[in-house]
């Protein structure tokens, strides 16, 4: 039957260190196992919050805006071009 470790006052046990070993393997595990369901989760949360905010409906709106400002640029050069020339 084995002691526990320090059981009897000024008796020093010692384990080997493959115990130890054998013991933080399973830690490292679950600690591993428990860091990529908390990092899908987020990235789940990351997803869903982008697309569904309407970030690329915003992107998208803005592009248009972008290309109607140059299309009345483009027709503003070009007025001020046409009466230039009549004069």
């Amino acid at each position: 039957m084995k002691k526990k470790f320090n059981e009897i006052p000024g008796v020093i046990y010692t384990y080997s260190l493959n115990q130890f070993i054998k013991k933080e393997k399973g830690i490292t595990l679950v600690a591993l196992v428990i860091t990529i369901i908390v990092l899908l989760i987020l990235s789940g949360i990351t997803i869903q919050s982008i697309t569904h905010t309407g970030i690329f409906d915003n992107a998208k709106q803005a592009e248009l805006q972008n290309k109607r400002a140059q299309i009345i640029e483009y027709l503003k050069l070009k007025l001020m071009n046409e009466q230039t020339k009549k004069r």
